[in-house]
C-alpha cells in the first residue's frame, strides 16, 4: 500500500480485514498514527511495516489490539520522541525498528512491556534524553 497525498489518517481503513497478518505502507504523507487505526479485528497481525510516509506522532496505545505482533519497522520517518504507552500492549513484539528517524528522546518507560524483544534498532538517531533499557 502506497499513501496518496489526499491520505491524512489511516483510522478504521483495517477493520475489515480480520484475517491480515502482514501489512506494509511504504512511502506517503501520513504525520500521525492515532489509537483508533488498529483494533481487535486486527489482531493476528504479525508484521507491520510503515516506513518513509513522514510519521512524527505515534498516540499512545496506538498498537494495544495487535497482541500477536512480531515485527514493527517505523524506520524512515520523522519521529522525534517515544512516550510512554507507545507500544503498550506489544509483548509478543521480537524486532523494533526505529532507525532514521529524529529520535533524540526515548521516556524511561517507553519500552515497559516488551518482554520478548530481541532486535531494537535505533540507527542514525540521536537519542540524548531518556534510558535505553528495559525493565
Amino acid at each position: 500500500m502506497t499513501l496518496t497525498e489526499s491520505t491524512e489518517t489511516l483510522s478504521g481503513k483495517f477493520e475489515t480485514l480480520k484475517q491480515l497478518t502482514i501489512l506494509k505502507i511504504i512511502g506517503g504523507y501520513l504525520e500521525i498514527i492515532r489509537n483508533d487505526t488498529f483494533t481487535s479485528s486486527n489482531n493476528k497481525l504479525e508484521e507491520l511495516e510503515i516506513t518513509s510516509c513522514s510519521i512524527f506522532l505515534i498516540e499512545p496505545k496506538t498498537f494495544v489490539s495487535l497482541i500477536n505482533l512480531r515485527e514493527l519497522n517505523l524506520s524512515n520517518n520523522t519521529l522525534m520522541r517515544i512516550a510512554p504507552g507507545t507500544f503498550d500492549g506489544l509483548s509478543n513484539l521480537e524486532i523494533l525498528q526505529l532507525q532514521r528517524n529524529n529520535i533524540y528522546k526515548i521516556k524511561d518507560t517507553a519500552l515497559n512491556g516488551l518482554i520478548n524483544l530481541q532486535i531494537f534498532d535505533v540507527f542514525f538517531n540521536d537519542v540524548t534524553e531518556g534510558i535505553m533499557r528495559m525493565s
